[in-house]
């Protein structure tokens, strides 16, 4: 980022009169910014400026009713000044394990793009990408059964005969095969015709007993939600009922169910709602996994004596870090999909060593931040990684049930 010049090093012009106009320094729009409080007061407190903001009441010198001109001076040096932080930012979070963390916890947070901020983005843009790149071309089957890509049996006919060709224009003869009968001609067709009916006689059950099938299936076998009794889940007969819970708990639970239960008939005819419900429900679920994770971190670290809002910090940059790997992976992939087959493809193999430096980047990260020795950081980091997984495993199943409630 740049820093604007002290005052100090400002050369600022004398307004004695003996002073030549040559002699004066002629300063950069950048250096007339720095110094452009001096001899102003404050519009609000009306106290005399020590510096750009007021020491008082910390209003800014710079006030944005200004004319169009500096005001997109100022949108052009806050935009390049941003592009700097983003990079370094991107730059320090996935080459440099655990520094950008380290300079934050330290005081240095001007320099970089503020942690929410750059997790906010990058967890967006993961799941675009992802719900980009997941559409799959599925339909569902009277039994249940997803096939990807399918096609029908290829019906194999007849070939008809070639049209006769035209005559020569120097000669005037006639091809040979020109001289076959007509009958010979109108037989074929016939043939192909009859091969045609044929064909369409035959798809004409399998159809009828697909659709018959899936009709059965959908009648005969609906979708039951059984629990601990054994017996099926209905809201009236057969509710779910746990006796630790109050009435009104329950009557909600078993609302929620009756929902779940009529949006599985859905998921079946079509499970690529399911999917887009679900990654839309997944980042919220992802997010909620913050706090608890730097909870954990506390946890765990205990006698490093962190305070918890370093704890966060920690985990904001890691599950940033995670997004960043898992877009990179899927990057490279695309373009290992697009390269020549019968060539040697470098793409799957740095897909596979950006992959691989997802945990080594996050140990390195945790042993870094945390000042830990080699023989004590491996144990710390299983079993931080294993509980966390744990969590990732119960958030997902909640995601999964919370996009089923909201398809």
């Amino acid at each position: 980022m740049s820093q604007a010049p002290s005052v100090a090093e400002v050369p600022v012009a004398s307004a004695g009169a003996n002073t030549p106009m040559a002699s004066q320094p002629r300063l950069t729009r950048a250096q007339r910014k720095a110094i452009a409080w001096q001899g102003k007061s404050c519009e609000n407190c009306e106290v005399p400026l020590q510096g750009p903001f007021c020491h008082r009441c910390g209003q800014p010198e710079r006030t944005p009713i200004r004319d169009l001109l500096a005001l997109s001076n100022d949108a052009l040096d806050y935009l390049f000044d941003v592009d700097s932080r983003v990079w370094r930012t991107l730059l320090s979070l996935f080459f440099a394990p655990g520094r950008l963390t380290e300079a934050y916890l330290a005081g240095k947070r001007m320099s970089f793009i503020r942690p929410l901020r750059i997790y906010l983005v990058m967890s967006a843009l993961l799941f675009v990408v992802v719900n980009w790149t997941s559409d799959l071309n599925m339909r569902v089957t009277g039994d249940g059964d997803v096939p990807i890509d399918g096609s029908a049996e290829d019906v194999v006919l007849p070939q008809l005969p070639a049209p006769p060709k035209p005559p020569d224009a120097g000669t005037g003869a006639m091809d040979p095969d020109a001289a076959r009968p007509a009958e010979d001609v109108a037989a074929a067709q016939a043939a192909a015709a009859q091969a045609l009916a044929q064909a369409a006689e035959q798809t004409k059950p399998k159809a009828a007993a697909e659709e018959n099938s899936g009709a059965t299936v959908k009648e005969k076998k609906p979708i039951n939600l059984t629990f601990a009794d054994d017996q099926p889940w209905h809201r009236q007969d057969n509710p779910l009922l746990l006796d630790w819970l109050p009435p009104a708990a329950n009557e909600w639970m078993n609302d929620y169910i009756a929902v779940i239960k009529a949006n599985l008939e859905l998921v079946r005819d079509d499970p690529r709602r399911l999917g887009h419900s679900f990654l839309q429900v997944l980042p919220q679920s992802l997010f909620v996994l913050l706090p608890i994770f730097a909870l954990l971190l506390k946890l765990v670290l205990v006698t490093k004596r962190r305070l918890y809002m370093e704890h966060l910090m920690v985990a904001v940059h890691s599950h940033t870090f995670i997004y960043m790997g898992i877009l990179v992976a899927i990057g490279l992939s695309k373009l290992a999909e697009w390269w020549p087959a019968g060539w040697f493809n470098p793409w799957w193999f740095l897909m596979g060593i950006s992959i691989a430096w997802i945990p080594l980047n996050l140990f390195l990260t945790q042993k870094r931040v945390y000042r830990q020795r080699w023989w004590g950081a491996p144990l710390a980091f299983f079993v931080v990684g294993t509980l966390y997984l744990i969590l990732v495993s119960f958030t997902v199943v909640a995601a999964l049930v919370m996009s089923l409630v909201n398809l």
